[in-house]
């Protein structure tokens, strides 16, 4: 730049010294870099997780609030979550009258509770629970709001809300949970959690929704009801991906709010008091079987399924799971339970009692919610979790205290 620089220096000045010449070469150049750097960094521009909502409601431990404390602690521990945006969303309990117009499936499943917990859902989990917000706030400093339902909303409900809150456009990227959900491995997750934002805000990728399992990927619940199979996704830092072919569900996911709401939420009547995986499989025929081969949700959820080619599950198809499901536990292959520290099974039936019997592959491991460790591990025949369990295994600690004549709390449970 030798001679454009010292004739426009000549036009200013009669006489330019040799080091003011460098000088000036230099700071062109330097604001060339500058702005070379600034269209460099546009380009390669990465997104932000927006926001993360946990949905709460009365639970068979209310007003404990050890398991949604379990819940936040672990996104507390999860250095990629641990300063975003956190709304907890409380639901309402509805009145009698809105309890006889739910339908069936909701009504028994939850009217007990909503009837037998309404003063302490109401008068003591919600002063608990906004301790326990204010806590968290004050600990990460960060923006942690407890936001309250002034009517029954049911999961649908809070999720709406809860977007609503948050202030999230069809572009953001957020993440919904549930209260007694707990991120299992969050040191392992925040790795991936940049990664995975990034997929879900490209529109070149096909990405819209990742599923974390409660399970690991491929056990019987998750391979008979989500049917993961590897995406092969071209991306390297997405090779742990598997496509679910449509399927959902409402345990923890990332997904852009877009595409959520119009494909989602718009399968929820307005007003409509329901989960979203309900009304999901009902529209697109998850349960029906028309024919032909292989599994009838599977085939229902393909057939017209809107969300088919955008759903996805976190981890390969033998990965672990990536949440502790601390109310239905999470199925694990049995043959690792050493790794959780439990011991070998005892029979809880006359089929585990025979000396020929030999335990399922896959078990449910019980969490306990304050500790994070496994409490026991059920064993169940076929491996079908909707029946009584057929044997037991506890902590090897416990096995020790036992024969010294300690009987162990967990073993009362059979």
């Amino acid at each position: 730049c030798g001679r454009s620089c010292t004739s426009h220096a000549r036009t200013h000045t009669a006489e330019v010294s040799p080091c003011a010449l460098l000088r000036y070469c230099s700071m062109r150049r330097a604001m060339r870099a500058l702005s070379l750097a600034i269209v460099t960094m546009q380009s390669f521009k990465t997104h932000a997780l927006h926001s993360i909502i946990v949905s709460t409601s009365v639970a068979p431990w209310t007003p404990d609030t050890a398991v949604i404390g379990a819940c936040l602690e672990s996104i507390r521990a999860c250095p990629a979550l641990r300063q975003v945006p956190l709304y907890v969303v409380a639901d309402a309990i509805p009145s009698e009258e809105e309890v006889m117009e739910l339908p069936e499936v909701d009504a028994q499943k939850w009217a007990p509770q909503w009837r037998a917990k309404r003063g302490a859902y109401e008068g003591e989990y919600m002063p608990l629970l906004q301790q326990r917000v204010d806590d968290m706030a004050t600990d990460t400093g960060g923006t942690v709001t407890l936001v309250k339902l002034p009517a029954f909303g049911h999961l649908v409900g809070t999720v709406r809300a809860g977007l609503e809150a948050c202030g999230a456009t069809d572009d953001d990227v957020v993440l919904l949970t549930q209260h007694d959900l707990k991120i299992s491995d969050p040191a392992s997750l925040s790795s991936d959690v940049p990664h995975l934002v990034e997929a879900i805000s490209s529109r070149s990728s096909p990405v819209e929704y990742v599923l974390l399992n409660r399970d690991h990927n491929n056990a019987p619940r998750s391979t008979e009801w989500l049917c993961p199979e590897p995406a092969g996704l071209a991306t390297p830092q997405l090779h742990n991906l598997c496509t679910l072919g449509g399927r959902f569900a409402d345990q923890t996911h990332f997904t852009r709010v877009g595409w959520y709401r119009e494909n989602v939420l718009a399968a929820c009547a307005e007003g409509a008091r329901t989960c979203m995986e309900h009304q999901l499989h009902e529209l697109h025929g998850a349960l029906t079987h028309e024919g032909g081969e292989g599994k009838g949700h599977d085939r229902g959820m393909r057939r017209g399924n809107p969300l088919d080619g955008a759903t996805f599950l976190y981890g390969g198809v033998d990965a672990p799971s990536s949440l502790h499901d601390l109310v239905h536990g999470s199925m694990v292959p049995t043959a690792s339970l050493h790794l959780h520290r439990l011991a070998e099974f005892e029979p809880l039936s006359n089929v585990a009692a025979s000396p020929h019997w030999r335990p399922h592959p896959w078990s449910v491991v019980l969490w306990d919610e304050v500790t994070g460790k496994a409490k026991c591990a059920l064993n169940y025949e076929a491996g079908d979790a909707s029946r009584p369990a057929i044997a037991i295994a506890i902590p090897l600690d416990s096995k020790q205290e036992e024969s010294r004549g300690t009987r162990h709390p967990e073993t009362n449970a059979r």
